[in-house]
This record gives C-alpha cells, structure tokens and sequence, in this order.
C-alpha cells in the first residue's frame, strides 16, 4: 500500500479506536496534576509557616524547599500562581483543554490554600 493510504488507514485506526481511552488519559494527566499542585502546596505551606506569608513567585521555593518548580504535566510550562486578595494562594495547571481558564475549576486543575486564622 502506498503512504498515503497506510496514513488514511492509520487516521482512521486512531479515530476510531483512540476515542474511548480519552477519558482514562485524562483523567491519569489530572491524578498527575493533582499530585504537583498538592507537592507546591507542601511547600508553599512551609514557606509561609518559615517567612511568615506566601511568596509572591512559585521560583522562591527552589532550592530551598524544592528542588526546582515542576511544571504542568499538560504543557510542560511553569504554573499558574496568584495571591489573591483574601490572603488565600491559588496554583493552578492548565487542564486538559490545554487552556489558562484563570482557575476555573470546569476546565483547569486548581488547588487553592486559605491563609490560616491567627
């Protein structure tokens, strides 16, 4: 068969058979985000509970209290990180739309930490 059967053939495979499995992939890339943000979390909350507030960048927990920032396993790109008014910090990775949704916890990954009472 020629290239560009084999192709058709191969896209058609992959249309037909791949469809099901999107729902176990994703839901593996969001057990995998979810696993991150609860490691930043750890040490975001070590920070604060060390300097007395949340940092105002992921990067300030490298080296100290991680070895380096992991980056979202969806996009291989740094975190979304906000402080946010309320004194809470919000880290989030893009989902599996492969979109910065702003934390919309519909279609990102989201993990948000209250700032603790005195």
């Amino acid at each position: 068969p020629s290239n560009a059967s084999r192709s058709s053939f191969s896209g058609m495979v992959a249309r037909t058979i791949l469809p099901p499995f999107k729902p176990m992939f994703e839901h593996t890339w969001i057990r995998r985000a979810d696993h991150v943000l609860e490691t930043i979390a750890l040490a975001l909350s070590a920070y604060r509970a060390e300097q007395g507030d949340w940092p105002q960048f992921l990067n300030a927990l490298a080296p100290n209290l991680l070895e380096e920032v992991p980056l979202d396993p969806f996009n291989d790109e740094p975190l979304h990180y906000r402080v946010n008014d309320d004194g809470s910090v919000t880290v989030w990775s893009v989902g599996p739309n492969l979109e910065d949704d702003d934390a919309d916890e519909r279609d990102d990954v989201v993990l948000t930490l209250k700032k603790p009472s005195n």
